[in-house]
């Protein structure tokens, strides 16, 4: 059962750098970093506070706030959403005015913090790679010890 550990570092490393490199989260992550990157800013208004209620394993109730925002595209169009990350306190938050920065191709591609929308995004492309070149250096790695186990050994005849 031990022996068969170059073959297990081999497919593992194999399907890891094939899931991250053909993956759907690195083309995510970059597509709404490439929207986002000719955002538009204008000012949004909390105008509702959705509230959602649930109860843990333990019976320990979780209350979740998410702000509902409105804003208007400079081409005009009303657009509400539900942001669930940017706004501080967002159980508080009815009310509030804040800048929402938007995909002018894309209105439903938007953030209210551009510059943690960015970091984010560079998080995320930096733990893909990291599993890409992990999952390369296990098939390396395997594939360099099953070349070392099944190396064609020299007979001992042979004067080698």
């Amino acid at each position: 059962m031990a022996r068969g550990y170059p073959w297990a570092l081999v497919g593992f490393g194999a399907l890891l750098a094939v899931v991250t490199a053909a993956g759907p989260d690195l083309r995510t992550v970059r597509s709404r970093d490439a929207l986002l990157s000719s955002a538009v800013a204008v000012p949004a208004q909390v105008v509702a506070v959705a509230r959602n209620v649930c109860t843990d394993g333990e019976g320990d109730e979780i209350v979740v706030h998410t702000s509902v925002v409105c804003f208007t595209t400079h081409e005009g169009t009303q657009v509400t959403v539900l942001v669930r990350d940017g706004i501080p306190e967002p159980g508080r938050s009815l009310g509030r005015e804040l800048t929402v920065h938007y995909a002018p191709s894309d209105p439903a591609v938007y953030t209210c913090d551009l510059a943690a929308e960015r970091r984010s995004n560079e998080t995320a492309v930096g733990v893909i790679i990291m599993l890409f070149v992990a999952g390369v250096a296990a098939t390396v790695v395997g594939a360099a010890l099953l070349r070392h186990r099944y190396r064609p050994r020299a007979a001992p005849w042979s004067g080698g």
